[in-house]
């Protein structure tokens, strides 16, 4: 899968112009000069952390520090850091992207007390500082006050004079001199470096970091206030989440308003795979496959999953297997991998690579009548294989598609 964005730096340096540390931020390879506006910029600080995770540091800064812009309110959810080497990470924490309840910062603080303890350094946004309930916790944990030339004199505000400050966009030597005049420390701009692309792999995990993260704590089996908690970090998943349970798929004769109340309703193991169809939902607005081209996915999942059910074999088993299947034909992704890369059932991986042949014949059909391929010799063996009929076959893919009109209203 050709990544659509790739890893820029840019270079901080000190006053003789030594590189200290680099800046880390997305671009998308369509506006390769300016942030990928159909990311928001939560979900590219998840990204941004994968592919560092992914490429290494060595090959993304060298010897140096990196700096990532990161939200405030998600230092909470350590599971997002946990891949980031400490020492040599800087979190540029951004403000918040929803109002935060006082519990929620007292969190915060815990969290940047011990992430500060385990070796994460910090910068703030000058602007950001102001805030009432931000400027404690700057005081704190702050190591970088980041600022451009003209908002910040250091000398003015006795907080900021422990503390080294960052100053940006510069572009000239006045600038630059400016910015000296201003008792700044280090500085960053296009006077000193442009924007550096660093192209690397992007993963599906990359691009769906929160749902990975959240079937990664189902699988540990943990408590329900965590998954809750990191679904509610990804405020574009918690509508997707939210819209989907109260889809005409399910008839509930209330409206769902919370993800406690989806929990509750769905129950982990349907959790799980809903999850699962969403990320492939989430991946395909991201790549821009046309929605079309998604609903043929998610109808080669229900084709198999009414097949599974007609032949007494596991319903979720055949679901995921029937809608990752076709990834060949959407992504460009081979199956096996997604299997392995996801840690889905070794049923699925077995039924891939005909070891499962029931399965395997259950995947193939569904991908024919789904994409409306054409019917080859492999098509009739699996048809005699299971003791199909196509009149049945007809009748199933009609009922499929009403079933996934309805998952997406």
């Amino acid at each position: 899968m050709e990544s659509p964005f790739f890893l820029a730096r840019q270079p901080i340096v000190d006053e003789d112009r030594n590189v200290v540390m680099y800046e880390i931020f997305l671009r998308s390879r369509k506006s390769p000069d300016r942030f990928p506006e159909e990311i928001p910029p939560y979900k590219a600080a998840f990204i941004v952390i994968d592919l560092i995770s992914s490429t290494g540091y060595q090959r993304i800064a060298g010897d140096k520090k990196v700096m990532i812009n990161f939200s405030i309110q998600n230092v909470v959810n350590k599971s997002y850091l946990e891949t980031l080497i400490a020492e040599r990470t800087v979190l540029n924490l951004q403000k918040p992207y929803t109002e935060l309840t006082r519990k929620q910062w007292e969190f915060i603080n815990t969290a940047l007390a011990n992430l500060k303890s385990e070796g994460f350094q910090f910068a703030f946004d000058v602007d950001l500082i102001t805030h009432q309930n931000v400027r404690p916790l700057a005081i704190k944990y702050a190591d970088y006050i980041v600022s451009e030339v003209r908002n910040l004199d250091k000398f003015n505000d006795p907080f900021l004079i422990n503390k080294q400050c960052i100053a940006t966009k510069i572009e000239n030597e006045r600038q630059f001199y400016q910015a000296k005049k201003h008792h700044c420390d280090l500085f960053e701009g296009y006077y000193f470096g442009k924007p550096e692309p660093i192209y690397a792999e992007l993963s599906i995990a990359a691009l769906t970091t929160t749902i990975i993260k959240t079937l990664a704590a189902i699988e540990r089996h943990a408590d329900l206030k965590e998954i809750e908690d990191l679904i509610k970090s990804d405020p574009g998943l918690v509508t997707k989440l939210l819209k989907f349970v109260n889809s005409s798929y399910f008839y509930l004769p209330i409206e769902i308003k919370s993800i406690r109340q989806a929990l509750a309703y769905l129950g982990i193991n349907n959790l799980k795979k809903y999850l699962l169809v969403l990320m492939v939902l989430e991946l395909a607005e991201t790549l821009k496959v046309p929605v079309e081209e998604y609903k043929k996915m998610l109808l080669a999942a229900v084709i198999s999953e009414k097949l599974a059910e007609r032949l007494n074999i596991d319903k979720d088993v055949a679901f995921l297997g029937g809608l990752f299947f076709t990834s060949d034909l959407i992504f460009n992704v081979n199956p096996e991998k997604i299997v392995v890369d996801l840690k889905l059932s070794h049923e699925i991986l077995e039924g891939y690579i005909e070891d499962n042949p029931i399965l395997h014949c259950i995947f193939y059909i569904s991908k024919i009548l789904a994409f409306e391929l054409s019917k080859d010799e492999k098509y009739a063996k699996c048809l005699t294989t299971l003791n199909l009929k196509e009149e049945l076959l007809e009748k199933i893919k009609q009922q499929a598609k009403e079933d996934v009109e309805k998952l997406l209203i």
